[in-house]
Order: structure tokens, then C-alpha cells, then sequence
């Protein structure tokens, strides 16, 4: 298996709580496909735990209409 390093960005706008996006950033990345699942099919732990500081994960995400 490859793996790939590097940065992704994008400019979101979302109307909640600060609290509640970094709760949702910080410990239910899990839940990312569920809120999002025309950009982010899957996110797969790989290593760690979800919401753990050094977690692996793998992201399955669209990029300009490519998995």
C-alpha cells in the first residue's frame, strides 16, 4: 500500500456553535462521511483511536470528481 503526505485546504461555511465544530472536528471524525458524503466516502482507522492526538486515518475523499 502507498500512503501520501501533504496538505489539503478548502474554505467552509457552516452555521453552529463553535463548540460544536471542534467537538466534531476534534473527537467524531468518524461521523465526516455522514456530514459530507459527496466530498468524504469513508474515513478508516488505520492506527490509534478516533479522536486521539497520533491516529492514523485514512480518508476516502473526492477530489475535482475523482475518488
Amino acid at each position: 500500500m502507498s500512503s501520501l503526505t501533504g496538505e489539503v485546504s478548502a474554505n467552509v461555511e457552516v452555521q453552529a456553535p463553535a463548540a460544536m465544530i471542534h467537538e466534531f472536528l476534534s473527537s467524531k471524525l468518524n461521523q465526516v462521511p455522514n456530514a459530507c458524503p459527496e466530498e468524504v466516502q469513508a474515513a478508516d482507522l488505520l492506527e490509534g483511536e478516533w479522536g486521539k492526538a497520533g491516529s492514523v486515518i485514512c480518508w476516502h475523499h473526492t477530489n475535482d470528481g475523482k475518488t
